[in-house]
């Protein structure tokens, strides 16, 4: 939960299993150069006068820095960031246009309005590659408290939680569904990001193999290992190096061998749509 936040919803907010539910406690933060997602904290982030004091602050929790709200953040190059927020419905919501959008919502049903919000914003996709850290792990948002509003301060708010969470999801390779694991996964860079609004994309898998040796994703293999893709579907995998395509294949594998050095991800597409991004592994 990574809400604009308070003292109380940070110090009391729901932590831990709830039913079959994992709740991990964060905040959505205001910070020089934009904003930031940080989770988990134990404590309320005081306001500090620069991005490195609150990148301090969080990390002093034991917390991930995340660029949120990244179409608007301006200070890619500090370091101490764990990892970007790739996509941001919400941000989608607003490069969308508003016209098309609200005949949308009266003509057609909210499945294929969102069609149009899951469209990753390459400006964003391009700062990402181009950061100095690694790992750096993509996470998505669906930043559902109420604010994609079609006409603006007017309202007409666009679905419900039940809906918008259905539209993508960060997916996490960790050891056990606790606090611990999932923050170690994400730190580690084990995340991908999928639109679940085509597909559920659980069993996605981006390594490198050497042998019997296995690089996860957020790794550094030797250059002579090769990359391996899965999906759990027929889909259009792309890998790219550094955001630029060296390989395409259509299936649900493919095998990449020693493509050389560098920073790798996978893009895989469903009828030509983006379905799921995954973050980099790098060969060196």
């Amino acid at each position: 939960m990574t809400d604009h936040p308070s003292p109380y919803s940070v110090e009391r907010g729901q932590r831990g299993m709830l039913g079959d539910t994992l709740f991990l406690v964060g905040a959505e933060l205001r910070v020089p150069g934009g904003s930031l997602l940080a989770f988990p904290l134990r404590h309320y982030v005081r306001p500090h006068a620069t991005l490195a004091d609150y990148l301090a602050d969080i990390h002093s929790q034991g917390g991930l820095a995340f660029v949120g709200h990244a179409e608007q953040f301006s200070a890619w190059q500090t370091s101490g960031i764990d990892g970007v927020e790739v996509h941001n419905l919400h941000a989608a919501a607003t490069r969308a246009s508003k016209l098309a959008a609200v005949f949308g919502a009266l003509l057609t049903p909210l499945s294929m309005l969102f069609e149009q919000l899951v469209k990753p914003d390459e400006a964003v996709l391009a700062h990402w590659d181009a950061m100095a850290r690694y790992p750096s792990p993509a996470i998505g948002g669906s930043d559902a408290h109420a604010n994609i509003r079609l006409l603006g301060p007017l309202g007409w708010v666009l679905g419900n939680y039940r809906e918008v969470f259905r539209v993508l999801s960060t997916h996490v390779l960790a050891e056990r569904l606790d606090q611990d694991s999932i923050v170690a996964g994400i730190r580690q860079g084990r995340t991908y990001v999928v639109f679940d609004l085509w597909r559920d994309g659980s069993g996605f898998q981006f390594h490198a193999t050497r042998g019997a040796e296995v690089f996860e994703m957020g790794d550094v293999a030797p250059t002579t290992a090769s990359l391996q893709v899965r999906t759990p579907v027929e889909a259009e995998i792309r890998i790219l190096r550094a955001g630029e395509e060296v390989a395409r294949h259509v299936g649900t594998a493919f095998s990449l061998a020693r493509p050389g050095p560098g920073v790798y991800r996978v893009e895989a597409y469903l009828e030509g749509e983006p379905w799921i991004l995954s973050s980099p592994l790098a060969l060196r």
